[in-house]
């Protein structure tokens, strides 16, 4: 374990990244895509389409993988304390919310620090073991789909945090003596090394380009309409619809088969969807633009950075 002496000869802070209501903001769209991702995995391993059958079997399915995602996010926070202890640290758990709007769970050392490589296991365990296990059992368990599908894909997005840090923390992965401390909602960077102003200087630059933000939305638009296919699918069974395809015949985004009146079978189409997201993607972005404009001529101030 690290001692007392070793935790205050620490080379000082050129870096503080802190979990502010601007970031979260970021790493929430991020979350967004990595959620896209990881419905793509679990869609391709079921098959492309999903059943809903009857309504209480529906609502079974839901609670079940409401719980196991609640108990993701516990077993999440609790391979990042086991690594903790592997490294000699003490964790604390708890919970935090920012900017009254993003809740989050973390398990943290205070004070102690650690090598690059040392925060690196600790922040990706979680996502690699996770991720791992309820993608083989997905794969494997057909029976355990349900839950291992709502563990993946709440492990996968819940991950942005994690996978955030990591990419800061490597950006400095040439400094020399490079400590990196961690708390409930920031990591101080230690080094002596020249190049460490700079490197965080760049990391501090949150602008962001046109063909970003673009796929941010257009990967938010895919993910709110592929949310919003079961609830419409369930308001069309309750009303005994016949079968039903939202968009072109040629590219359609969701086909809703009744199946005879056995039950409901949802069917989504990624090219549909890929299209459809871009093309909501591209009209907010529009109307974003031509907001800022409308707001900077009436202010006279300096708009938003571009990432937002």
């Amino acid at each position: 374990m690290t001692s007392a002496a070793e935790q205050t000869v620490l080379p000082p802070v050129v870096y503080t990244a802190r979990l502010t209501r601007r970031l979260a903001l970021r790493l929430t769209m991020y979350g967004t895509a990595l959620l896209y991702v990881a419905l793509v995995i679990v869609f391709s391993v079921g098959g492309g389409s999903y059943d809903i059958g009857s309504l209480g079997r529906f609502s079974v399915m839901s609670v079940i993988a409401l719980v196991s995602a609640v108990a993701t996010l516990i077993v999440h926070e609790g391979v990042h304390g086991a690594v903790f202890r592997l490294y000699g640290g003490r964790p604390r758990y708890g919970v935090g919310c920012v900017g009254g709007f993003m809740p989050y769970a973390y398990a943290t050392v205070l004070g102690m620090p650690f090598t690059l490589w040392q925060m690196t296991v600790i922040c990706l365990a979680p996502f690699v073991l996770i991720s791992t296990a309820a993608f083989c059992a997905m794969w494997f368990v057909p029976l355990l789909f349900v839950p291992a599908a709502a563990a993946f894909v709440t492990n996968v997005s819940g991950s942005i945090g994690d996978l955030w840090f990591t990419a800061g923390m490597w950006q400095f992965r040439r400094c020399r003596d490079l400590r990196l401390v961690d708390s409930r909602d920031s990591m101080d960077f230690h080094t002596s090394d020249p190049r460490g102003p700079a490197i965080a200087a760049a990391l501090a630059d949150e602008t962001g380009g046109i063909l970003r933000r673009l796929v941010l939305r257009s990967i938010v638009a895919i993910s709110v309409i592929a949310f919003a296919a079961p609830p419409l699918g369930i308001v069309l069974s309750m009303l005994n619809a016949p079968d039903v395809t939202l968009g072109p015949s040629l590219l359609p985004i969701v086909v809703y088969r009744t199946m005879g009146g056995r039950g409901l079978s949802i069917e989504l189409d990624w090219r549909g969807l890929l299209v459809a997201g871009i093309v909501c993607g591209a009209l907010s972005l529009a109307f974003r633009g031509r907001r800022n404009e409308t707001q900077s001529e009436e202010t006279s101030q300096v708009p938003r950075p571009a990432f937002f």
